[in-house]
């Protein structure tokens, strides 16, 4: 395989089903969509594990989060592990990240030859207090539901600066003879559920999917679901428009992401990169929406745990579905097989495999 830039896009908190590509009846996502059917799409994709930080360092390290420590989000990735960018970074190759990282401190070795606007972990310490087993304190995110709606929000400006950022950086590498990779990672849909009103108003609320299990009386009855749900202040149960605001915001917000994605994708054909630059899209894990009366991720669930995962670019296939699980560890190998780096030996025993590969070989 002939080596190319590699654009790695990653967003915070996508839901594996929330994409007109997977048969979401209503999501309006027509640039990932389109970036699908010029390429090759994963139907079991799966987050190493559904808490933000440790996915990310799971990420990076190619690793799953058993084998490198990083448990919780109070202990974030400081580069203390060799990651697929220092693997690119120390052979020579440019590889930049631009936005949310959410690993421990800017001035710490992450690996990359540039930062741009990287959102990472407050003072370098997370959430300390979800490290305790036993009588942590409870968590008031009852009022994130209740306050979903259209507005706006820091993240939605932090994304918007992002695209702009990936399209700047697009025409300032255009020319670099060598591969490049860029990690170009957005921080919605996570919440807050707050959408730009004139996407909130494309998802009226009578049109909105009801969640699997929202009602008290389907809820499983599980200990751990029902401490989530003590915890959170989920319970007791949301009234059934409530759930409806939330998550024609948490749509809006989809959408939004995708027209800033579809922005970067757009710079990349006026460009005329698209056929030196192998994509992939994808998220650190999902979100529940309310199904079993659960908000966020945390649990096994596929709505948790379930993340899109769509790969385009020269030697991809178009049009193509694959049922293969495959995952973020994936990523590693993929990044160093895209633009012609080589492994070390540390690196022999990576759980992951080449995307590339993947998308090619038989289902």
């Amino acid at each position: 395989m002939k080596p190319q830039n590699f654009l790695f896009i990653l967003s915070d908190q996508h839901s594996y089903d929330a994409l007109g590509c997977y048969g979401h009846p209503i999501v309006q996502t027509p640039h990932l969509d389109r970036l699908a059917q010029r390429g090759t799409r994963f139907t079991n994709a799966y987050t190493p594990c559904p808490i933000c930080v440790p996915a990310r360092a799971a990420l990076a390290t190619g690793r799953y989060v058993h084998q490198i420590g990083y448990w919780d989000n109070a202990h974030p990735y400081e580069g203390a592990r060799p990651s697929w960018h220092h693997r690119l970074r120390d052979q020579g190759f440019r590889v930049d990240s631009i936005g949310k990282l959410h690993f421990r401190r800017d001035d710490d070795d992450l690996g990359f030859t540039e930062c741009i606007e990287p959102l990472n972990v407050v003072d370098g310490v997370g959430d300390i207090l979800s490290c305790l087993r036993e009588n942590p304190p409870l968590r008031a995110k009852r009022s994130g539901i209740l306050d979903a709606g259209p507005g706006d929000s820091t993240y939605l400006q932090y994304d918007q600066r992002n695209a702009h950022n990936g399209v700047r950086w697009l025409h300032q590498h255009a020319a670099d003879e060598r591969p490049w990779a860029l990690f170009l990672s957005f921080v919605c849909p996570h919440p807050p559920y707050i959408a730009p009103p004139e996407l909130y108003d494309r998802y009226p609320l009578d049109q909105i999917p009801m969640p699997p299990q929202w009602r008290t009386a389907d809820w499983p009855d599980h200990p751990a679901m029902a401490y989530f749900r003590r915890f959170f202040g989920f319970d007791p149960q949301f009234a059934e428009r409530e759930i409806r605001r939330m998550n024609a915001a948490y749509y809006g917000a989809c959408t939004w992401l995708d027209q800033q994605i579809g922005r970067v994708l757009s710079e990349l054909d006026a460009l005329n990169l698209t056929d030196s630059t192998r994509v992939i899209y994808s998220s650190d894990h999902g979100e529940h929406r309310g199904s079993r009366g659960i908000y966020g991720k945390f649990t096994m669930y596929d709505e948790s745990v379930g993340v899109p995962f769509i790969a385009a670019g020269p030697d991809v296939p178009q049009g193509k579905v694959v049922n293969t699980p495959v995952s973020l560890l994936d990523i590693f190998p993929t990044a160093l097989d895209c633009v012609g780096a080589q492994a070390a030996d540390a690196d022999a025993g990576l759980p992951g495999e080449s995307i590339w590969q993947l998308a090619n070989a038989p289902d």
